[in-house]
């Protein structure tokens, strides 16, 4: 067991309470969902908290037990890649400007494909490969070269889905901009401004460097570069539930 700072954890604490806390705010029964029924806009977003919550948990677990966090390593890439997808899938909704659109599954065979790889390759490894690459030791055993690079490459492949569905969310943004002009004359609801917000802290969460967390299994972050993206985090959290409770958006189709 590491030894582990009461700044730390606490910089750790923050985003999953946020979390947990927005969780139950739009588990509450607010009319606003009513109107929402059978979009997927408030099931997108308990995914959402979930993941998040549950992601800066395992990270505190990290903090305690490095070597056992190689165990449930797979698990963890496997909920930061849905993440980003279970943003879009409610942007998405959001600002969906034809009701024959639909959020296709297939976003989520990507992730799936990744983390049944990494789990099965990562249990027909040696234990000592297994906590080796999950230390991002510089040195490898020839025999397992495929799976070193297999997991040098799953730090970037998480950054990648980021940018990649941040990028999405922005044009879906702009083209909804672009038709809600002529579609509503309440701009206050319609402009989703706070949205162009979210986008921003977002993105600025992703280009972090700081968001492949676990860069160093030997030496704990420092509590600055934690600090940012627990803040960027908790402030994400509390405008999507403020603005989605509110009923701060018009649906085109509706």
């Amino acid at each position: 067991m590491q030894t582990v700072t009461v700044e730390h954890l606490i910089t750790l604490l923050v985003p999953v309470c946020s979390g947990i806390i927005c969780l139950v705010l739009v588990l509450l029964r607010f009319p606003v969902w009513d109107m929402q029924k059978g979009t997927g806009m408030r099931q997108s977003l308990v995914s959402y908290y979930i993941l998040t919550a549950l992601n800066w948990s395992l990270l505190i677990f990290l903090s305690f037990f490095p070597r056992e966090f190689a165990y449930i390593r797979p698990l963890y890439i496997y909920m930061v890649l849905l993440v980003p997808i279970t943003l879009y899938q409610f942007i998405f909704v959001l600002t969906r400007t034809d009701s024959r659109e639909r959020f296709s599954v297939l976003h989520y065979i990507l992730p799936a494909v990744i983390f049944l790889t990494y789990l099965i390759w990562s249990c027909s490894v040696p234990r000592e490969v297994m906590l080796q690459t999950s230390y991002y030791n510089t040195e490898s055993i020839p025999e397992y070269r495929g799976y070193y690079i297999f997991v040098a490459l799953v730090a970037p492949m998480r950054l990648l889905f980021g940018l990649a569905y941040s990028i999405l969310s922005l044009l879906r943004y702009r083209r909804y901009r672009r038709m809600i002009v002529n579609y509503s004359s309440d701009l206050h609801h319609s402009s989703l401004y706070w949205l162009r917000i979210f986008l921003i802290l977002w993105f600025s969460f992703l280009i972090l460097p700081v968001f492949g967390i676990v860069t160093s299994a030997k030496t704990l972050l420092t509590e600055l570069q934690l600090l940012i993206p627990a803040i960027l985090l908790f402030v994400q959290h509390v405008l999507l539930a403020f603005h989605a409770i509110r009923g701060n958006y018009v649906f085109v189709t509706d």
